[in-house]
């Protein structure tokens, strides 16, 4: 069976500052070598090397060998569902600047449990879900219920309503795409 990364891990390997800025480099200057995108990215090259793999591994990003070089490209792993429209929606959301990477961070971290994708996929964007409900759809203890809830609403992904909670409305296309993968997905 080939290897298939799970959605809540690209999403972790996606919500970080560096692996961001690696990205970036790799959607504003494809088929560079690592050389040339670490100084775009501002790390030193093992440690942009590293990352590569890591969004590579993801299915994010694809590499080729040009003799002693590895050139990266933003092109998704035909075998990872989710990484085309994951990719495809980072891509838009890279080009508005790293002025909003704390927001874009703070969306993807959302994703990046998979207690947080079973509560995502109990949740609703037209209806409340009060708490009862929402521990009986996505089984945990009461406190990790809470831990995960508050993450998501200080993502900006769900919120609290007086009558329980549900997915924040229109949401970025980021996190439409998220939520569209995560929909059939078992966590």
């Amino acid at each position: 069976m080939p290897f298939a990364p799970s959605l809540w891990r690209t999403c972790r390997a996606l919500a970080n500052r560096k692996r961001l800025a690696c990205l970036r480099a790799v959607v504003g200057l494809p088929d560079r070598p690592v050389k040339v995108l670490a100084a775009r990215a501002a790390l030193a090259q093992p440690v942009a090397s590293a990352y590569l793999r890591q969004l590579q591994a993801r299915g994010v990003i694809a590499a080729r060998r040009d003799g002693r070089w590895v050139r990266y490209q933003p092109r998704a792993e035909p075998t990872v569902a989710h990484a085309a429209p994951v990719l495809a929606a980072l891509r838009r959301a890279l080009s508005r600047g790293g002025a909003r990477d704390g927001i874009l961070l703070r969306r993807l971290a959302a994703f990046t449990h998979s207690r947080r994708l079973r509560l995502l996929r109990a949740l609703r964007a037209d209806a409340d879900t009060d708490f009862a409900v929402l521990q009986q759809r996505a089984p945990m203890p009461k406190p990790a219920l809470v831990r995960h809830l508050r993450k998501l609403a200080a993502s900006g992904v769900a919120r609290r309503t007086d009558r329980g909670w549900r997915l924040a409305p229109r949401p970025p296309a980021v996190v439409a795409a998220l939520l569209h993968e995560n929909a059939g997905i078992d966590g």
